[in-house]
């Protein structure tokens, strides 16, 4: 058996130290992200399309984030998955 009891108060917690890893150690390698006038970069939103602005690089960074997520046991549902287009004012979901 592994992880924590349903209902667990540990359970938020522990995940979310463990979702800030895994987006931690993704960002890294990647350049995405909202870039300052410093330099510095401001990526992890925890929401690909707040980050990314081509569906290459959304497709790299959804690979990435899975790659680290599978390191620890985290598995991503794909059911779950909806792209979110924006185009000239139209909104498409597929």
């Amino acid at each position: 058996m592994t992880g924590v009891r349903q209902g667990c108060i540990l359970s938020p917690v522990l995940f979310a130290l463990a979702i800030d890893w895994v987006m931690r150690t993704a960002l890294t390698s990647l350049d995405v992200g909202l870039q300052w006038t410093d330099g510095s970069r401001l990526s992890d939103l925890d929401y690909a399309d707040d980050i990314v602005t081509s569906r290459d690089r959304m497709q790299q960074l959804t690979e990435t984030v899975e790659t680290e997520g599978n390191k620890i046991g985290l598995q991503m549902n794909v059911k779950k998955f909806k792209t979110l287009v924006s185009d000239s004012g139209k909104t498409v979901e597929r």
